[in-house]
């Protein structure tokens, strides 16, 4: 499956893991091993088999390298085949939040087309391909995904996804 190139990816992996830091211990949340992988593994891998070659990905400044050896070592297990360009944010004691790092200029300089937003902690078997054809079908401005938590810790938990 390709994606047109109606559609750009971008990650965000930019975050601290603030609160997970007993896991994280100065170790970029993305690279958190889940299984025998990084965590961001995770979500790039599900955009390439969305038909997605190529990825813009915001990380912080601090932690750039870090991520990128990481990376580096799966594409050349070839467990990833995607082409990333990193934009680095630098470690600003405000915070940004989950949205604002799209505002920078180095970002809006590189987004062409309509843009696909995915966090680097995003483990799910959603179709990618089905949220992009809800997008397409109703002309929309934005469409979102979002995980409904049941109280119930004996229910199994769902994702739902419904058109307007």
């Amino acid at each position: 499956m390709t994606i047109p190139a109606e559609f750009q990816a971008v990650v965000l992996a930019a975050g601290k893991g603030s609160r997970m830091l007993e896991f994280t211990s100065g170790k970029p949340k993305c690279l958190l091993p889940i299984g025998s992988k990084p965590l961001i593994w995770y979500t790039l891998s599900k955009l390439q088999k969305s038909g997605f070659t190529e990825v813009i990905m915001i990380v912080l400044e601090l932690q750039k390298t870090e991520i990128q050896s990481a990376i580096d070592i799966e594409i050349e297990k070839n467990t990833l085949n995607i082409k990333i360009d990193y934009v680095s944010v630098l470690d600003d004691k405000d915070d940004l939040g989950t949205a604002d790092s799209l505002r920078l200029k180095e970002i809006q300089e590189k987004l062409k087309s309509d843009v696909l937003i995915l966090s680097c902690d995003l483990i799910t078997d959603v179709d990618i391909s089905g949220v992009l054809n809800t997008f397409r079908k109703y002309n929309a401005s934005v469409t979102t995904l979002f995980f409904h938590e049941t109280r119930k810790p004996s229910k199994i938990r769902k994702i739902l996804f419904s058109e307007p």
